[in-house]
């Protein structure tokens, strides 16, 4: 993920939408001339008979706006996204962001507004994994045992992409490095904006802790070594931690990320560049690794968090394919979709969020559970566009590198217009349905 100065800040953005609904009142009146006193005993029941029926005309018609409203379905999914100064989204009004996001990275005082007008969580962003110390991040001044070294002594580094910096790489198994992430994650709680710590450069596997190195530490001799103080890394924090790492499959190409085995530490993790990244959409085995490490994560009850991102030039195509491979590993009540793509208003909370399927025929285990003829599907007996029910849908993929067919029985689709929903982006429901998927597509399909 890309680099900040400070640690509170975080790194991209997301969205989605909310239906407010709206209960009829009804109001009767009615009068009563005066009768001949012969009449008025007959004219006096029949008021009573009459104010009765209205009454409860009146009391069907409010129950029935009453049902109405409670058959509405859920107005969005869960959604994350950055709010703050550094990182975007600050644009949004505190309520409209509470409103369309659960988990907000930023700043304090923008996370605290988002909580004061009704956000549910804050994330904290923090590194102790691999620190640029010319740039002075948090970590730095770490004493020099706490850093992995080589059998000269020297500190273990690496090539900060092109812009010709360092990362050096802590030792998170070191008591050094564990407490000064304790101070600094109760530095973060003391704020009172933060529910939760992200912790970046999480890996479970050593080769990817040292990825860019050309040398190896003396203080970690394996993968245990590195999953052990990791896990003790995480039970200093001061508060319960989601890790960035679901999608690393360094040695797990097509199963579950090796840092899955980090979620029993853990409140839950992040896949950055689920289903879709900056350089491509992903498919095969990457694609495979990405589903099955979010589906072992909701399996434990963890926040499992895909962030989409796209390559430039296709960001609605990414939006699509991911959200729609998302779908595919879908839960309630854990899955979080977190949209990391760039709009003009910097608030990246995107139409497609209000999107919201419901009953699934099929719940898989493992992704292949949902393969048929090589394409990925799952369908929901009903679904929800902001809280309107709109019947039965599927979410179809294609991670393959062949066309594969779409099977009958749907009758509309899915399609995104323009760019976030700040922006004026939309989604839309069309006639007609695709009868195959090239490679690297999706549909969402409805009956």
């Amino acid at each position: 993920m890309e680099r900040q100065l400070f640690g509170p800040v975080g790194k991209k953005q997301q969205q989605a939408a909310r239906l407010l609904v709206r209960k009829e009142r009804f109001l009767v009146s009615f009068t009563l001339k005066k009768r001949e006193e012969k009449e008025m005993l007959r004219a006096t029941l029949l008021l009573a008979t009459t104010a009765l029926l209205v009454l409860g005309l009146s009391i069907c018609s409010t129950a029935k706006s009453s049902v109405v409203a409670v058959a509405q379905g859920p107005a969005r999914v869960m959604v994350g996204a950055y709010y703050g100064k550094t990182m975007g989204g600050v644009v949004a009004d505190p309520r409209w962001m509470a409103e369309h996001a659960d988990f907000v990275e930023g700043e304090p005082a923008t996370v605290r507004a988002f909580k004061r007008a009704g956000g549910r969580y804050g994330m904290f962003y923090t590194d102790p994994n691999k620190v640029i110390i010319a740039r002075h991040e948090p970590y730095s001044d770490v004493p020099e045992s706490g850093w992995l070294h080589d059998a000269d002594g020297n500190r273990l580094s690496a090539p900060y992409g092109k812009s010709g910096l360092q990362q050096y790489i802590l030792n998170p198994a070191a008591p050094e490095t564990q407490a000064e992430f304790a101070t600094t994650t109760a530095q973060a709680k003391s704020t009172g904006a933060y529910d939760f710590v992200f912790l970046d450069d999480a890996s479970a596997d050593l080769l990817d802790h040292l990825y860019g190195s050309r040398r190896r530490p003396v203080e970690l001799s394996g993968d245990q070594d590195l999953q052990a103080g990791l896990k003790a890394l995480m039970a200093h924090s001061a508060l319960p931690v989601i890790f960035n790492g679901l999608s690393i499959s360094t040695g797990r190409l097509g199963r579950p990320s090796v840092n899955t085995e980090l979620l029993p530490a853990a409140a839950g993790g992040l896949a950055e560049g689920c289903f879709a990244d900056v350089g491509r959409l992903e498919l095969g085995p990457h694609w495979i690794t990405d589903a099955e490490s979010l589906l072992a994560t909701t399996a434990l009850g963890k926040w499992a968090f895909c962030m989409i991102g796209a390559p430039r030039g296709q960001e609605n195509q990414a939006r699509l394919y991911g959200y729609a491979s998302w779908l595919l590993t879908y839960d309630p009540q854990h899955s979080i979709v977190w949209e990391n793509l760039g709009t003009p208003s910097r608030v990246e909370i995107f139409p497609e969020q209000g999107f919201v399927p419901t009953e699934p025929l099929e719940t898989a285990s493992h992704i292949g559970d949902l393969e048929k003829s090589s394409l990925y599907l799952r369908e929901f007996t009903q679904c929800y566009y902001q809280g309107n029910p709109i019947g039965g849908c599927a979410a179809a993929v294609n991670p393959t590198p062949d066309t594969v067919s779409v099977p009958n029985g749907y009758t509309r689709q899915v399609v995104l217009n323009g760019d976030g929903t700040q922006d004026g982006g939309s989604l839309s429901i069309q006639p007609g349905t695709p009868t195959t998927l090239p490679s690297g597509s999706a549909a969402i399909l409805v009956r």
